[in-house]
Order: C-alpha cells, then structure tokens, then sequence
C-alpha cells in the first residue's frame, strides 16, 4: 500500500481517535497469505471463528495470481488443489497479543464454485485451535468497546446504496483498510509489512469524481465500490488484495466490514483502458447474501 506523508499524517492522527482495542481488533484479524516457497504475497481478514476453526475472507483473484507466478491452470481443481496443498495463513497478532503463527490450509470456498472471480471474494478454512483460541483473546480484549463482531463473526455493512446515498454527517464516518502490499517500486522485501491508511469518507466525497458503486463493472466485476485520489502515491499494490476495508462511524461507537481490495484494471468512468493494476483503489462490497454461500 502506497500513500503520501499528508495521508500517513491524517491515518496517525484518526487512528489516535480511536481506542486501542478497536485498532488492536482490525490489525488483529488482518492475516497474510503466502506459499510454502514465499513466491507469493496475498491479504485477508479472518471474518469468523468457531471453536477450533476460523474462517478467513481474501479475493479469488489472489489463486490466479498464485497459479500464474507457477504456471498453474487456472481450473478449479488446479486452483483449489495447489494453494490447499502449498498455501499458507500468516497471523502476526497485534500490539496486545504480538503472536506470530503460520497455519496450513483445509477448505477454500467460491462463490457458486465459480472461479472466474466475477465476485472476487472466497473463503479459507484453517482448522486450528491455536489460531482460534489467539483470535479469540484478541476479540475478548475488544468487546464492549465497538460493535465489530456479532456473536462469533465479523458484522457487514448492510445497505451499501445507503452509504452511496449519505447527504449528511459525512465527516463522522471513514474507511480503514489493511494490507500486507508492497509500498515502493518492485522490490519484493518491501512485502510482509502491514500497512493501514484511513480514509474519511467527507474527503472521498469531495474529491473528483467521488466514489462510485457499480453492480457489474465492464470487466464483469461484481459488486464494486471505487474511489478517486487513486495514483502511483496513493494506491493499494500487489500484495493487498483480500484486504479488509472497515467502515468505522463515529469515531468507533460502530464499526463494519465493508469489502475487500479487489485493484482491478478498469476506471471508475466505466470506460475500459490500458491502465497500470498497480494503481487502483476498488474494493468488492460484502454482503449478507453473498458471504452465507462462501461461510457457514
């Protein structure tokens, strides 16, 4: 994830707004996803846990990048097959509970077994009563202060079309996203670092053209939501895919899990053009109906 001093200095100083638990919460449940030979960096955000299993959220988009840095097919099976077998869970834990641990794989779910990414969201299923049980001190650690989890899983935005639609107290709502992106030039070392940014939602509104939601992008993409000020300084990267972007409302008396960094190629005038796919700022929406074919 790239972004200017002027974007790092108002994360810093949003991000002391907030309580520690709720920062410690989203960093928390924000995982990397690698392969056993570290050739590949991907995102995602554990979204629920279950005594021993936890499931996590990441785009399908990251499979075929991974099949494609390895000369996989991009079929079902090869997709399923390879990451299950060499794909791996990374959680690095946060400033109250600074556990790392690295976890094998056990299920990968589509939606609607379709891996052409036209929802560019799948599930991950890690069977481990470690990884569990650490997500679950973290989340003990920040009940009661925001509304994050509802029961044992991650609470969804439920209407965007009433985000999109908001006229009024913009400024008490903004977006935080995560990711374990690199942040300059190609240098694969610049991987492995969790970076976060927020983003107040008056701001995006403010700026040209203003965020956009389309049901269906021209390159098939579903359920898109994409912002302006996107550019080589501020942008998400290779790496942040399957990031988790909160919506955080009133300084965190609330906060959700609005969608996840999709960095497709296309612009938010809809109009198809050869643009660099490093430089995108597009997140695919979560939503109830969707997530209960990918999560039990």
């Amino acid at each position: 994830m790239k972004y200017t001093d002027a974007v790092q200095t108002n994360t810093s100083t949003y991000a002391w707004t907030l309580s520690n638990q709720l920062f410690d919460m989203m960093r928390g449940l924000t995982v990397m996803l690698k392969d056993t030979d570290n050739t590949f960096t991907g995102t995602g955000v554990i979204y629920k846990v279950e005594k021993s299993r936890a499931w996590i959220l990441t785009a399908t988009h990251n499979l075929h990048v991974y099949a494609s840095d390895n000369s996989y097919t991009k079929s079902h099976g090869d997709l399923k097959d390879k990451f299950l077998e060499r794909g791996q869970v990374v959680l690095y834990g946060n400033r109250r509970a600074p556990v790392q641990g690295t976890y094998g794989i056990d299920e990968i779910v589509f939606d609607d077994e379709d891996t052409s990414c036209g929802y560019d969201v799948c599930s991950i299923r890690v069977n481990s009563l470690p990884l569990a049980n650490t997500v679950s001190k973290q989340l003990e650690q920040a009940w009661g202060v925001p509304k994050g989890f509802d029961k044992d899983k991650l609470s969804l935005y439920p209407n965007v079309q009433e985000l999109m639609g908001k006229k009024t107290q913009l400024d008490k709502l903004a977006l935080f996203q995560f990711g374990y992106g690199k942040f300059t030039g190609r240098d694969k070392a610049t991987y492995h670092s969790l970076r976060w940014r927020s983003l107040r939602w008056s701001d995006l509104n403010a700026a040209t053209p203003k965020p956009v939601y389309m049901d269906k992008t021209k390159d098939k993409y579903e359920n898109v939501l994409t912002f302006a000020s996107s550019d080589a300084t501020s942008t998400t990267s290779p790496g942040d895919s399957g990031g988790p972007t909160f919506l955080i409302e009133n300084a965190g008396a609330k906060v959700s899990l609005l969608g996840l960094t999709l960095g497709a190629n296309f612009f938010v005038d809809k109009v198809d053009k050869p643009n660099d796919a490093i430089v995108n700022n597009a997140i695919t929406i979560l939503s109830e109906g969707k997530v209960k074919k990918l999560v039990p």
